[in-house]
């Protein structure tokens, strides 16, 4: 049996299925951990998990975030089936998703709320879709122009969104390998879409009848505030008094 947050991998790419199962375990733990992080804890989990990419072979201090060595174990077998080029997107891809945390960590410290332009452009970093649907080109050996492309790039923009407008004319790069990439960014909003539903991160409760009639019950406004000790504690605005 498949854990409920990995199941969404085997939708996505077969071919390093053990390479994205695994890459589940971190990206999770550490997206999960900087929901509730304050900006200078944000900072240091970032600093651990890319010390830990950048130095896969390098033992992690035994008094540090578990995130560095399940981050470093990850990454130390992943190299096995991971391209030249795929490894140095991968890791700047990381670097910005976790900078882009960060920033979001300071952002949810002072309660400030983006607009809808504002909030599009941050998820794009936030949401790791760079990173996130990297596995697909583990195994391919493509240069940075195929994914610098204007085309290329408005289609993993689309993605992020989980938002398809247009057709586009992809006659540029045809080959098999971009193929295999657009395709597999295509099986990923699939398997979101499904794994959203399967599990209880999004929908405690009827997450069916959510999936088939797309209408949910909004909850009221959720508040930061700020405690003695540092860490925020959400609760509803209409219970503080």
């Amino acid at each position: 049996m498949i854990c409920p947050f990995l199941s969404i991998t085997y939708l996505w790419y077969t071919d390093v299925l053990r390479a994205c199962c695994d890459f589940m375990v971190p990206y999770t733990f550490y997206d999960d951990y900087t929901d509730i992080a304050m900006p200078h804890e944000a900072q240091q989990l970032a600093t651990i998990v890319m010390d830990a990419l950048r130095n896969p072979n390098k033992a992690r201090p035994a008094d540090e975030c578990v995130i560095g060595e399940i981050s470093r174990q990850f990454w130390q077998l992943s190299l096995k089936c991971v391209s030249n080029s795929a490894h140095c997107r991968f890791i700047e891809a990381l670097d910005k998703y976790t900078t882009a945390l960060v920033e979001e960590a300071h952002e949810r410290a002072q309660s400030f709320i983006r607009n809808i332009d504002d909030y599009i452009i941050l998820p794009r970093s936030t949401a790791a879709l760079n990173t996130i649907v990297m596995p697909i080109q583990f195994t391919l050996n493509l240069p940075d122009e195929v994914f610098e492309d204007p085309v290329i790039r408005r289609l993993t923009d689309v993605c992020s969104d989980s938002d398809y407008t247009h057709e586009c004319n992809l006659c540029i790069f045809s080959t098999v390998k971009v193929k295999h990439y657009l395709d597999g960014m295509a099986y990923w909003i699939r398997g979101h879409d499904s794994r959203s539903f399967e599990t209880q991160r999004y929908f405690e409760e009827g997450r069916l009848y959510i999936q088939k009639s797309r209408r949910v019950v909004l909850r009221p406004q959720l508040v930061l505030v700020p405690l003695e000790n540092e860490v925020l504690l959400i609760t509803y605005r209409e219970y503080l008094n």
